[in-house]
């Protein structure tokens, strides 16, 4: 097979390519969110102009060099910014008019700089050296944005991160070895080239599409098991995550204490107002115990007007005292709704789970605990053992 077979045996590969590809990402979810739903737009113009980059490439060794410079680097450079602009929009973020003006300014001198090495020096390597060292510019800024959200937990962030640490590699690594330590003939430096952009590609779009999927799974799950009324965490979480919160503290040994509470008097605000206002209520209740709340503690709406707390590392004299907060600062707030005005109190039953105690025992003694609070005046913390 002669050079012009395999440059059109090459272009005609990409171009399937790359509508499978694009056709994939019209199959992704789509995000609501105004800057996110973007990112597979931008997604789709990397895969075009990669392809268009690796046809420029392919067409110096059948008579149209001059597309190959003028095209080359500046949609391999162009590709480059579109997965910095794809990553940007799929975390949220708006491109603002400094950094397009600076993408296109970057542009605009890397075609000057390429002519001016072709026109007056003539000078391959130094065209080549340009271009992978401006196209590692947007990866790296990719990837700083990235690491600003990766956690453990974060398993499609670091899938992509890894993408494009695999591909910064292919282009700060691999296309300087190839390009001036083991040159080839035109048919495998064709060949090579496509394989790089078919890489390049598809590790781009395995990162970007496990990075959607794995988001709307955190989504799907944080839906599972939050009370989509008040935000807290509801029944679902209680009795498949709870368990394990507590598992997990008695390997570590540390203490942990449940906190059951009830909004007292919660029927007669339904009577008087209305449920809106009772709605509106529980809303506010647990607004102002989860500001209350530290990061590892966690609120669970059991139903009603019933929460349930798990603090972790507090004993039962600890958690006494968080009730005893929560209730004060429950009660110092006037709620207001429309024209209505009200005040809340809230009762508490604390217990600390012992080393080998099952939670729901436990919690079944806080709730005899709240009971006690309940009939005995409301508005107070009745600790089991304290």
């Amino acid at each position: 097979m002669g050079i012009e077979e395999i440059v059109m045996f090459q272009g005609g590969l990409l171009t399937l390519v790359a509508l499978i590809g694009i056709a994939f990402t019209f199959a992704l979810p789509k995000p609501k969110h105004k800057h996110k739903s973007k990112a597979a737009h931008y997604a789709r113009l990397f895969l075009v102009f990669t392809t268009l980059a690796q046809i420029a490439l392919s067409l110096r060794h059948v008579g149209y060099r001059e597309v190959y410079i003028l095209c080359y680097n500046l949609f391999l450079l162009l590709s480059a910014w579109l997965v910095f602009i794809s990553v940007a929009k799929r975390y949220g973020h708006a491109i603002r008019g400094r950094y397009r003006y600076a993408i296109a300014g970057h542009l605009l001198v890397v075609e000057l700089l390429t002519m001016h090495f072709y026109w007056n020096q003539n000078s391959v390597v130094m065209r080549d050296a340009l271009m992978l060292f401006n196209c590692a510019i947007p990866l790296l800024m990719t990837l700083s944005r990235i690491r600003h959200y990766l956690s453990r937990e974060s398993v499609g962030n670091w899938v992509l991160m890894f993408s494009l640490v695999v591909a910064l590699f292919i282009t700060l690594i691999g296309g300087p070895l190839y390009l001036f330590v083991f040159v080839g003939s035109s048919e495998q430096q064709t060949m090579v080239g496509l394989i790089s952009i078919i890489s390049l590609q598809m590790l781009f779009l395995l990162g970007f599409a496990v990075s959607i999927m794995y988001s709307l799974l955190e989504r799907l799950r944080l839906r599972v098991f939050t009370d989509a009324l008040t935000g807290a965490k509801n029944r679902h979480f209680y009795y498949e995550m709870a368990p394990k919160l507590c598992a997990f503290a008695e390997r570590q040994q540390q203490n942990l204490s449940v906190v059951v509470c009830d909004i007292d008097h919660f029927k007669s605000i339904n009577d008087r107002f209305g449920h809106l206002a009772g709605d509106y209520a529980l809303k506010h209740f647990a607004r102002v115990i989860q500001s209350m709340l530290r990061k590892e503690d966690t609120l669970i709406r059991m139903g009603g007007e019933e929460f349930l707390i798990l603090s972790v590392q507090s004993d039962v004299a600890e958690a006494s005292q968080l009730a005893e907060r929560l209730r004060s600062e429950v009660n110092a707030y006037e709620v207001r709704f429309q024209s209505h005005r009200f005040r809340l109190t809230a009762s508490f039953g604390v217990v600390e789970i012992k080393q080998n105690s099952d939670l729901f025992d436990s919690v079944k003694e806080a709730d005899a605990a709240l009971y006690e609070a309940k009939h005995t005046g409301r508005n107070q913390v009745v600790a089991v053992g304290f």
